[in-house]
């Protein structure tokens, strides 16, 4: 557990100088989030937690450190307007940064981006856009590929184990606020 918060906190020193920390938002409530992880018996995850929350979660990319350039995925000229109008939304809702006019750092590496219609909801005939960045291009030296998988692996928490949780709340206690 210390090599993880250890590895955390290189990763963290390592592109301080970036400040791309400034570039993002979440609509996480930290102090919320503070107040309850600090009953939380993995004090190393919780910091990991709170410091990503805080400062941005670190991907730990081990791959080169240089520049690479690609072309876009073919949905992305077939739907054109309607990518245009989700990476809008994505930097007004300051989950991505840009356009740039100049590259904000010379070894940006860029991959493939496209666009797929979501799966309508049963009986209905509208869909929406989700757009999709292919991170595994290309193969073999992907931004994918240089990441470890014990350090990228998700684990869902079971829908039962969250009823279970929010159950325990106390009565008048709104379960959201400190989302």
């Amino acid at each position: 557990m210390d090599s993880d918060l250890s590895l955390h906190r290189q990763s963290q020193e390592a592109y301080s100088h970036y400040r791309l920390t400034e570039l993002g938002k979440t609509p996480i409530k930290v102090e919320r989030l503070r107040h309850f992880l600090k009953s939380y018996p993995n004090k190393i995850d919780a910091h990991i937690l709170l410091d990503g929350f805080t400062n941005g979660f670190k991907v730990n990319y081990m791959g080169p450190r240089q520049a690479v350039n690609c072309s876009n995925l073919i949905s992305a000229k077939q739907h054109e307007s309607e990518l245009e109008e989700k990476i809008t939304k994505e930097i007004q809702a300051g989950r991505i940064a840009g356009p740039f006019k100049n590259k904000p750092f010379s070894n940006l590496r860029l991959s493939p981006i496209g666009i797929v219609a979501k799966k309508p909801p049963p009986g209905s005939k509208i869909h929406g856009w989700r757009m999709i960045q292919h991170l595994s291009y290309p193969l073999g030296s992907s931004i994918n590929s240089f990441i470890d998988p014990q350090l990228a692996t998700v684990q869902y928490t079971s829908f039962d184990k969250v009823l279970g949780t929010i159950s325990k709340l106390e009565r008048g206690q709104n379960w959201l606020e400190w989302i």
